[in-house]
């Protein structure tokens, strides 16, 4: 991932707000359908351990949801201001 110095890191600070907005899109879009995202590496490192205070994108295990996902992933990182790989499988 290269990452765009014109766009936001995504913080401690600013994390949860920017998972709870996915999640918000995603039952907007999906109603009670179900899906598991499972963040791992150095967003998982960010969230649950006080050592790293940032990261460029939470790399992630999806189970189930749509394929819409995408398109949910892009409108968030429009209203955050971030990459619009943010969240991603790339790891794999």
């Amino acid at each position: 991932m290269q990452y765009d110095s014109e766009k936001n890191l995504i913080t401690n600070e600013n994390a949860y707000a920017i998972l709870k907005a996915f999640a918000k899109e995603y039952k907007k879009q999906n109603g009670e359908a179900p899906a598991e995202i499972i963040i791992v590496g150095g967003g998982s490192i960010m969230l649950n351990y006080g050592f790293r205070k940032s990261t460029q994108d939470f790399d992630i295990m999806l189970s189930g949801g749509g394929s819409d996902i995408k398109d949910i992933i892009h409108r968030v990182a429009e209203k955050y201001n971030l990459p619009d790989d943010w969240m991603n499988t790339d790891f794999k």
